[in-house]
This record gives structure tokens, C-alpha cells and sequence, in this order.
């Protein structure tokens, strides 16, 4: 009697799983379509339009495919650089979960909340997950070596782990050397221009300053997506902040017009308002671009602005008589270009803006599941030590003489005082009891 053939167990639970929907097969990729494929990665560089979550708010996303997931595509350049730097060091590393979209996070956050499917794992709300934002994946941190290569080398390729309690999740929301195989994506790239600030100011006083940034990317710059933001650490409240005026105390101003396409210089024009400070501080405050919901680019920006205190306490918030010192009208790192009285610029009234209500910050670091990038307050402001009076003077003090008022003043005063007093009792005499 012939002896039934009998399938391997490992080739039975395959066929098994393919039966029962268990295992999504991959879709092919278009005709035309560039993929770039390795032993540990593959990447389908088709774009896909599809719509992202940003804080509860929609926005919409190009995505290109790794390794069979959906991930948003200057993020994919960067998973994929990243990976093959890994390999060249014998780690493989994957992706197991990229961008969602909102049916998926509803589904993944209703098993949470239920406790019936997903093992139970904690979910974000919808609307608020990262991965809905594109920027965060979970990687296979559980193969040999991966969690300890990523958190000797991911930060060197902008990546981030930003929930203490999942050590699959990373986030990438720009740094990095760049690059990656997918060119044709859109690519958000600035390099540093002018700049006009006051270096002194007093506590209370408004002044206007403006960055410029030439457009070194492939996508047009606009009033309501490329903003300027705080950064050290990122999207930080700046003491600084002018309500009315900016789109919120971490985010000074949008660009001037939607005009600034690639090659173009950008200019960003904000108020910034003095703190109150009880001694001489000097202040360094930091800003780099931001194209909101995506990702964070071009060089950091730091603002250097000593503030003395208002003579005889908290100033009305007029400006100084003397007029504030303009600092660094000279591009940054060196290059050649306008001068702040050359270059003029427009107040924050009369800067075309766009209008709107003001844009919130990015998500904060750590404290839930799906978390973002950094909120917390640090650095801060350095007072400093004595009475540095070698600056530039900008603003106008009374010379402190250390004598009181002149003799015959008081001579010219007596006489005066002593006939509004005679006239007080005369009046006082003259009322009812």
C-alpha cells in the first residue's frame, strides 16, 4: 500500500496562512515603476497620494512602499540609507509597521480600548498617531543587534526613538546625510541667507526681524505650510513670543508669499517682543524651517539678543528712544548679501501673512504611544554676571550723577507748597459739619 506523500510543516502553515487571508500578499509593482530591491530591503519608489494626520488634523501625503509598507517618501530616503549603512555592519534591519491610515488606526485603537484583538498593545487615538503622520515606523528591534546599532547610530541619520516604552518605534522628521532611491520625490532643502534682528533691547520694547533662506529643494515654499519654528529643543514656547503676531509661541510666522519656488530666497518677517529680565540676560534663540506636518529642514538660525531690564520696573512696551541695534544683516555662514537698511523688509502688519488661525505645535516627546518630538522648555536664558556697559548703547539711560536736585529749586518749590497748603485749610474751613 503506497504511504500517503505528506507536506513539510513549515510549507503547510504557508499554505495555510495564503488560504486564510493570514498573510497580505505584496501587490506588484507598476509598469515603469522604479524599484530598488537589496537582500534586506525593497523600495517601491511609486508615489501614492493618501491622506496624513497631523495632531487631529488632515493633511496630504505622498507615500512610496518599503519593504511591502506604506511610508512617507523623504522618510523612506532615509529609512533606506540608513538600512544599507546597517547592512554594510551585517545588521538587518526591517520594517514592520510604516504610515497608517485612519481606518487603520481606528481599528488598532478600538482593539486597545476593547482589549479583544492586537494582543491588547496601546494604540493612539486616531488622528494622532505619528505613524499617521508617515514619520514613524516600527522596526524589527527584536533580530539580533538591531536595537543596539540603532541607539549607537540612528540619531547620525536623523533618526529618533521617542516612546521609552516601545523599543521598535523610531521617527525621522529630517537630518541625516540625505539622500536615497527615490529622487523623483519631493525634497525640502534651505540654505542659510540674511538676517536682521536687534542685538540689545529693553524688557517690554517690540522690534521687527526677518531670516532669509534660499529655497535649495524641488517643492514651492507657501505662507501656510513653511513655517519658521523654535528649535533647542524643537518647537519650544520662545520668550519672545508677540500674541496677535505669531502663529503661536513656538512658531513666529509662515513664509511672506507662496512665491519663494526652488532656487528663490525666502524671507519670513516677525515682531518679537523683549521678556521682562530683573538683571542684564543675554538670550540665544534658535529657529530652523519647518514644513508643517512633514518635516523639519535647513539650518538652525540663532538669534543672540542681550535684554536689559526697563528703567524703574516692567516697560509699557514702547521702543526705545535710542532705537535697537541691528544684529547680523549679513548672510549667515559667510556669504555675501544685503544689508538690513538695504534689504528694508515689512512689518509683521503690513506682511502679507495669509490670515488664518495660528498653527499648533508639533506633537510632544515621549509621554504616550505614538509620541512626538520633543516639547519640553530647556536652556534658557544666562544672566550676567556685573554690569557690562562696553555694548553699543542702544538704548538711552540718565547719567547717573549721585547728586539730588539743585538748591534753588527747592527755593523755587517753598513758596508755592506753602500757598497750596493756606488755600486747602481755606477751603476745608468753608464746608459743613
Amino acid at each position: 500500500m503506497a504511504t500517503p506523500y505528506k507536506l513539510p510543516a513549515v510549507l503547510l502553515a504557508l499554505v495555510l496562512a495564503l488560504a486564510t487571508g493570514c498573510i497580505e500578499p505584496s501587490e506588484p509593482a507598476p509598469p515603469g515603476t522604479d524599484v530598488v530591491s537589496s537582500e534586506l530591503s525593497i523600495i517601491d519608489c511609486a508615489e501614492r497620494m493618501d491622506t496624513g494626520y497631523k495632531d487631529g488634523k488632515p493633511f496630504p501625503i505622498a507615500v512610496v512602499t518599503v519593504d511591502g509598507k506604506k511610508v512617507e517618501g523623504a522618510t523612506a530616503n532615509a529609512y533606506y540609507v540608513m538600512a544599507q549603512a546597517a547592512a554594510a555592519k551585517g545588521i538587518n534591519i526591517k520594517v514592520n509597521s510604516g504610515f497608517r491610515t485612519m481606518a487603520e488606526q481606528e481599528r488598532l485603537y478600538d482593539c486597545y480600548v476593547k482589549c479583544n484583538c492586537n494582543n491588547c498593545n496601546l494604540a493612539a487615538r486616531p488622528g494622532y498617531s505619528n505613524h499617521q503622520s508617515g514619520h514613524a515606523l516600527d522596526l524589527n528591534t527584536s533580530a539580533a543587534g538591531v536595537l543596539d546599532w540603532l541607539n549607537a547610530n540612528g540619531a547620525a541619520f536623523g533618526w529618533k526613538r521617542t516612546v521609552p516604552s516601545e523599543a521598535w518605534h523610531w521617527e525621522w522628521w529630517g537630518g541625516g546625510p540625505g539622500g536615497g532611491p527615490c529622487t523623483s520625490m519631493r525634497t525640502f532643502q534651505a540654505s542659510a541667507g540674511a538676517h536682521s534682528y536687534p542685538s540689545v533691547m529693553t524688557s517690554g520694547e517690540r522690534a521687527v526681524a526677518w531670516l532669509e533662506l534660499v529655497n535649495d529643494g524641488n517643492y514651492l515654499w507657501s505662507i501656510d505650510k513653511t513655517l519658521i519654528g523654535a528649535q533647542d529643543p524643537q518647537d519650544r514656547s520662545s520668550p519672545f513670543f508677540v500674541a496677535g503676531n505669531w502663529l503661536s509661541a513656538s512658531r513666529p510666522t509662515g513664509a511672506d508669499h507662496s512665491g519663494y519656488g526652488p532656487g528663490a530666497t525666502g524671507r519670513f518677517t516677525f515682531e518679537i517682543l523683549a521678556p521682562d529680565v530683573a538683571v542684564e540676560t543675554d538670550f540665544q534663540e534658535v529657529f530652523q524651517l519647518v514644513e508643517d506636518g512633514m518635516t523639519w529642514f535647513g539650518p538652525k538660525v540663532t538669534m543672540s539678543i542681550r535684554v536689559v531690564p526697563a528703567a524703574g520696573g516692567t516697560s509699557d512696551g514702547g521702543a526705545s528712544d535710542g532705537g535697537p541695534e541691528v544684529a547680523g544683516t549679513n548672510p549667515m555662514d559667510g556669504a555675501a548679501g544685503e544689508t538690513a537698511a538695504d534689504a528694508g523688509g515689512p512689518t509683521g502688519a503690513e506682511r502679507t501673512d495669509g490670515g488664518g488661525q495660528p498653527h499648533p505645535p508639533e506633537a510632544a516627546d515621549g509621554s504616550t504611544a505614538d509620541g512626538g518630538g520633543s516639547g519640553s522648555d530647556g536652556g534658557g536664558p544666562r544672566p550676567i554676571d556685573g554690569d557690562d556697559d562696553s555694548g553699543c548703547g542702544c538704548s538711552v539711560r540718565a547719567p547717573a550723577t549721585g547728586r539730588g536736585p539743585a538748591p534753588w529749586v527747592a527755593l523755587a518749590w517753598a513758596p508755592l507748597m506753602a500757598g497750596a497748603a493756606v488755600r486747602r485749610r481755606r477751603a476745608r474751613a468753608k464746608l459743613p459739619a
